[in-house]
């Protein structure tokens, strides 16, 4: 008897974990660059290292650093929680002119009014300079 209820229990144990496994996650994917000095074209863009990729919200409680861009100046996380609609992506760095972009713009997965998944391309401009391009 106990055998048999535990044969029946392991499997909906299983299908419970795999149904919540993915709930209330978010992964975050940015690459941020800039024009180097001197550069006019394309072949002047670098990724920008430790640049500051934040959440920005109406609700200050939910503001948070999402994490610095790695030397190639790309950035690629994962937390808990999910990202609001309606909060923004600032991304900043010395030196730099810092950008904001709303989440919704750069949401690549949606659930239930909620971000679970950020692809953020930043290009900034020097300070000074002419505006940050941004998608």
């Amino acid at each position: 008897m106990i055998r048999r209820v535990l044969s029946l229990s392991l499997p909906a144990l299983a299908l419970a974990a795999c149904a919540t496994a993915g709930q209330g996650n978010y992964r975050v994917e940015a690459k941020v660059r800039a024009m180097q000095p001197g550069s006019h074209d394309a072949s002047g863009i670098r990724g920008v290292a430790g640049a500051d990729v934040a959440l920005q919200c109406p609700d200050a409680s939910q503001n948070r650093s999402l994490g610095k861009t790695a030397a190639d100046g790309t950035l690629d996380v994962e937390g808990q929680g999910a990202i609001p609609v309606a909060c923004n992506i600032a991304v900043a760095q010395s030196g730099y002119q810092a950008t904001t972009l709303p989440v919704a713009s750069v949401c690549s997965e949606k659930a239930m009014g909620q971000c679970l998944s950020l692809d953020i391309r930043a290009i900034l401009a020097p300070e000074g300079g002419a505006n940050a391009a941004t998608r």
